[in-house]
């Protein structure tokens, strides 16, 4: 089996700027308890300015005064990385998306349909770009081990040789083992895979536990590495709060764009179009503005769904600002 890797470096930044953000500002995401906010990512222009990963919200303001700041939206991330993993679906059918920043594909049942890597790399890279998410891809013959070359450098192929020398290269802090671990490993003078790869197994047993050896078996191919097979979801929902309230449907066009992108990317993994969508427009107070959508065939390109939203949003008259937005498709055919 062939496995690629699409690696997700910037999720959540990508989602914030799908949500509105502007991709030229300088902000940052924060996570934490409320007295002791730190940065957990941050955009290109924050990072010119200096700041950095894990540094107080307080540290970062006074390095760069105008930096802007919001709380980091798991869910908005989690629903980007969905699409992702539709855009995976719709060239393999063995799928899986354990990890939070990568999804996972065998693609060597694909080769042939698609006429080759290269071609089927073009397609997954073409529609990421349109999706609007950074990435890197690595192939490998091990799932985990496609992860590490994704890791390692974009476009990274490696064969079963060209695995051992990965392996043997590899930083311990990038071979996805967990903290305490690296912690330990780092303590005994072991900086790389290859390092750690040369002690003796029965002492790595005892002094760090099974999982270890369970984890560089897999990577390796020494042992199977099951996994769960993702399947598309029955029902599509995407939405946000929007940072301040907007007077004017024009406002909520650029989301709403990257919304639909997604939904073309999940109607087309599941081999199937919808006929019946729905916008949702927030308000401060009072019921959501519902907006139905209808097609006169199924429909499942992202431009065109688009222009027939924009047609529909033309002709609504605002009585209150808007705060936020959903977009719904509950009406579709069964998966096949």
């Amino acid at each position: 089996m062939l496995w690629a890797s699409i690696l997700l470096p910037q999720l959540a930044i990508d989602a914030a700027i799908q949500g509105g953000r502007d991709p030229a500002s300088a902000f940052v995401l924060i996570d934490g308890p409320l007295q002791r906010r730190h940065v957990t990512a941050m955009s290109a222009g924050a990072c010119a300015g200096g700041v950095r990963i894990g540094q107080p919200l307080a540290a970062a303001q006074a390095l760069m005064p105008a930096l802007h700041s919001s709380v980091l939206d798991r869910a908005a991330s989690a629903r980007l990385r969905e699409a992702v993993t539709s855009i995976a679906y719709a060239c393999s059918e063995c799928v899986n998306a354990r990890e939070d920043d990568a999804v996972t594909l065998e693609i060597g049942a694909s080769l042939r349909y698609f006429g080759g890597w290269p071609t089927l790399a073009a397609k997954l890279r073409q529609q990421l770009k349109t999706l609007g998410v950074h990435h890197r891809i690595g192939v490998a013959p091990t799932p985990l081990a496609s992860l590490l070359a994704a890791t390692d450098r974009d476009g990274c192929i490696v064969d079963e040789r060209g695995l051992r020398d990965l392996l043997r290269r590899l930083p311990l802090r990038r071979a996805r083992l967990d903290s305490a671990s690296v912690g330990m490993l780092d303590a005994m003078g072991v900086r790389s895979l290859g390092e750690l790869l040369a002690l003796p197994r029965a002492g790595l047993v005892r002094r760090l536990g099974a999982k270890l050896l369970d984890h560089l078996d897999r990577l390796s191919g020494e042992q199977a590495d099951p996994l769960d097979v993702w399947r598309p979801a029955d029902t599509f929902s995407a939405g946000l709060e929007l940072d301040a309230e907007m007077h004017t449907t024009s406002a909520i066009l650029f989301p709403l764009r990257r919304f639909l992108q997604q939904l073309a990317a999940f109607l087309a993994c599941r081999d199937g179009g919808v006929a019946h969508f729905q916008l949702q427009l927030l308000h401060a107070r009072g019921e959501p503005t519902c907006i139905r959508i209808a097609t006169a065939t199924p429909e499942r390109d992202a431009q065109r769904l688009f222009e027939l939203a924009r047609l529909k949003l033309d002709r609504v008259q605002l009585a209150t600002p808007i705060i936020g937005l959903r977009v719904i498709a509950d009406q579709l055919p069964a998966f096949v």
